[in-house]
């Protein structure tokens, strides 16, 4: 299980090998092998007992701030080997391994809106799916550097992306105010919702790169810039519409997300309320958890995206000759 801390004023500590939320309207308790993921907000503290007892259950630590972003995470300093991963991958970078990989996240990425979009609505989104596939149809061959490739692949990213939008917008009630991606600063509920739900995201992708021993800030789709997780943001991408996508589309279509859980800002921004925030975290929690069919057998999301990251390692390592992000179907 994840534990997310969702309220202000919250403390973690240690109790034996439990850990023990305090602040609260009663005192919560969980065993600590149970916990796979702890996430921190605002005004919230955890002892060094906690963070002492997440080292040893191998207990993910992560801190998102008021608008949902993710901050940082806590990292074992056991956890720094597998050095010839690391050499691999910034070699990759150099050579057409870096390119196949770019590609390959960004189709994959397109792939799943599409599907997402027939999924939501069949006949409401006809039109965004028929652009969104022109452009896959159309898309040129990619060039052999990553420097030469990269321009190509974001704009069909981005403008997949627009078309993506205009059909979620379909879907979702106008009253909602949601007609295009905004996220600095997001806007409108729908907007701050998906920005919260992938900062929860982001910080399942670091668990799963730093399990298999990737250096997150080196990229090969997105580019590397100090403090700039680019690996956790490529590995993200085809992640998006099929787990946070989906489960904040959820939450609107059961009228569980609304302008009431949104708080304007003096800048404009619209920021999730407590409850807003613990309807999101609740069902990307929820969606993260459920299980798929993967090459015959049955993984949560959650454990998919640890699978993924190994197979995007043993191609960078030359253990296999092929690499092809995951493509999700709803049937």
């Amino acid at each position: 299980m994840d534990l997310v801390l969702d309220s202000r004023g919250l403390s973690l500590r240690r109790h034996r090998q439990r850990f023990l939320v305090t602040g609260g309207a009663e005192p919560r308790e969980w065993a600590a092998e149970e916990v796979g993921q702890i996430l921190l907000g605002p005004a919230q503290s955890i002892s060094t007992d906690a963070l002492a007892l997440a080292v040893e259950t191998h207990t993910d630590v992560a801190v998102l701030d008021q608008r949902g972003q993710l901050l940082g995470r806590f990292v074992p300093s056991t956890m720094g080997g597998a050095a010839l991963l690391k050499r691999a991958q910034l070699e990759a970078a150099m050579d057409h391994r870096g390119v196949i990989v770019a590609t390959g996240l960004v189709l994959a990425k397109c792939r799943n809106q599409l599907h997402l979009l027939r999924a939501l609505d069949a006949a409401a989104t006809v039109e965004a799916r028929r652009a969104i596939s022109r452009l896959l149809e159309r898309r040129p061959a990619p060039p052999p550097s990553l420097a030469e490739a990269r321009p190509g692949l974001f704009a069909l990213e981005g403008r997949a992306g627009l078309h993506y939008v205009r059909g979620l917008a379909e879907v979702v009630p106008a009253e909602l105010g949601f007609r295009r991606r905004n996220r600095r600063p997001p806007r409108d509920v729908v907007n701050a919702a998906l920005s919260y739900g992938y900062a929860i995201l982001r910080a399942q992708v670091e668990r799963a790169l730093a399990i298999c021993g990737f250096e997150p800030s080196l990229g090969f789709l997105h580019t590397d810039r100090w403090g700039k997780p680019s690996l956790s943001l490529d590995l993200m991408e085809p992640f998006r519409p099929p787990i946070v996508d989906r489960a904040v589309l959820t939450l609107v279509r059961r009228r569980q997300l609304g302008l009431e859980h949104g708080e304007q800002q003096g800048d404009g921004a619209v920021l999730l309320g407590q409850t807003g925030r613990r309807q999101v975290a609740a069902q990307v929690m929820e969606r993260l958890h459920d299980t798929l069919t993967y090459q015959g057998t049955q993984v949560s999301w959650r454990n998919l995206l640890v699978l993924e990251a190994r197979q995007m390692a043993a191609f960078l390592l030359g253990r296999t000759t092929a690499y092809q992000p995951y493509v999700h179907r709803w049937t």
